[in-house]
């Protein structure tokens, strides 16, 4: 009897821990997103804050701590990850639902389009139909590649973008919104533009572009470069 009493004792005790893991409330991500400086995070935050990551990927290839490339990829279980570029963090991106982050307590994966909007606001152009070549922040791109249902919304400013399916969110990368508040009163002429914007004379994958100027570079055969880029609507193409 006392052996069947200890062996019931320890299952509900199992059962017990094993539900208290995976009832954790939902809020606990966006708990631990609020303590990441966007601006500051380098990847010791990241491992401060999220633990440590079950892998580091990029290009189809699996690198150590301490052999990482200038860009790459901290993954973790259930659909979550931290993009680093140069040592910074560039996007925290979600992509399976069970991780349960929520965007102002609203948005999450599975919403609609329509609620997307309804938070985010209207996009300044919805664009039907077509390849995603450069997509320019604030536009809605609608039935991707004729493909009903594919889009992609961006809002900068506020820190978001979104890829859809079936006009629902797969897809939610917040990024950082360092630039916020630069808004410029007045229409300046396109040289004097030049002048305040910092001139780049090379671009790497998902580079930081947002008020930069490229004018100088040759990017027609470099399109897929091309859509890692962050960039907003100061920035200055070739």
């Amino acid at each position: 009897m006392k052996n069947i009493t200890f062996t019931v004792s320890a299952s509900v005790i199992v059962l017990i821990f094993v539900s208290s893991v995976i009832s954790q409330p939902e809020s606990d991500i966006n708990a631990r997103v609020a303590q990441l400086d966007f601006d500051k995070a380098t990847l010791d935050d990241v491992i401060r804050i999220f633990g440590e990551p079950e892998k580091y990927v990029w290009g189809g290839k699996t690198f150590t701590e301490d052999n990482l490339p200038s860009v790459y990829i901290a993954a973790y279980p259930g659909g979550f990850s931290v993009f680093m570029s140069r040592g910074k963090v560039s996007e925290l991106r979600f992509e399976e639902p069970g991780v349960g982050y929520v965007f102002r307590g609203k948005l999450k994966l599975g919403s609609s389009l329509d609620e997307v909007l309804e938070v985010l606001g209207q996009p300044t152009e919805t664009v039907t139909g077509g390849e995603l070549q450069v997509a320019k922040d604030g536009v809605l791109y609608k039935d991707i590649n004729d493909r009903k249902g594919h889009c992609y919304y961006s809002r900068k400013e506020q820190g978001i973008r979104l890829f859809f399916f079936d006009y629902n969110v797969t897809a939610l990368y917040l990024t950082s919104t360092v630039q916020r508040g630069s808004s410029e009163t007045g229409r300046a002429s396109k040289d004097s533009k030049l002048q305040r914007l910092e001139l780049v004379e090379s671009v790497d994958e998902f580079d930081d572009v947002r008020s930069k100027d490229l004018s100088k570079l040759d990017l027609s055969k470099r399109k897929k470069l091309i859509r890692t880029l962050q960039f907003n609507q100061k920035t200055i193409w070739p």
